[in-house]
Order: structure tokens, then sequence, then C-alpha cells
């Protein structure tokens, strides 16, 4: 994992990897934006047409792989645009249907402490942190 140390916003970027999916050809691509924190991770994702039960989260491999998949549902036609039937397409650029996206994180994140929240087709994820207590940091020292 590479992190890039930013001058002004003292944020620590995450660089973007590449979606792993059992089915890569029948899923889009979801970019992301990704900030870590003193305490977490914070993750952004342009999902429109999508509602939040579309979206399936999940955590796994020790709670540092985050998996980012679901559906972009294309906005039904008007009465009027049904009407018309045949059109020109004149520029195809949105991406509808599934999408897949997994991410490695630098720490494992707390899975009872996430919190995700779609807003305007923005997905937002929080990731806090696992905190480690001092009994379980010193075991692991000893091994």
């Amino acid at each position: 994992m590479f992190f890039l140390q930013t001058q002004k916003t003292k944020e620590k970027r995450v660089q973007k990897t590449t979606r792993i999916s059992p089915h890569a050809e029948t899923h889009s691509s979801l970019p992301l934006d990704v900030y870590q924190y003193e305490d977490g991770v914070t993750i952004f994702a342009e999902i429109p047409g999508a509602i939040l039960s579309d979206i399936h989260i999940s955590i796994e491999g020790e709670h540092r792989i985050v998996i980012i998949e679901g559906v972009r549902t294309r906005p039904s036609l008007t009465e009027k645009e049904k009407m018309i039937g045949e059109r020109e397409i004149i520029s195809e650029e949105c991406e509808w249907g599934s999408f897949y996206r997994r991410l490695v994180l630098p720490s494992p994140v707390s899975i009872q402490q996430a919190t995700a929240k779609l807003v305007h087709g923005v997905l937002l994820l929080v990731l806090p942190f696992e905190q480690v207590s001092q009994t379980e940091d010193v075991a692991h020292r000893q091994r």
C-alpha cells in the first residue's frame, strides 16, 4: 500500500487499487476517494442511480479488505420518451448495471463502528480503526 502525505491538508491518501472480481467483464468500475486519518478511513464513492439497499458492503481479511458491490439503475424513460420510440444516441457515458470494487486498507477497521450513508448519489463510508488494547499489543510483541 502506498501513502502520499499532502503538505496542505496533513491527510494521507490511499492509492487506488484495481478491482478484482470473479466476473470482471460484467462489472463496471467504481471510482473512489479514500482518505486516511489518525483514527480511521473515509471512503467516498459516486454511485448515481443506486439506493442503499442496492449496495452491499463487506469487510473481510482480518478487517482490512473493503468490498463494495451493487447495482446502478438507469432512470426510467418518461411517457413522452416512450411514445417517441427510436432515438439517435449522441453520447452514452454513464455506466449502469452492476459494479464491484475491492480495496485493501492500511490497518484493521472496526465493523461495529463503521457507518455508511448515501447522499445525492455519493456513498460515504466511515471506517474507524480497531482499537488495540495494551494487553493485546504486548501479547503480539512477545511472539
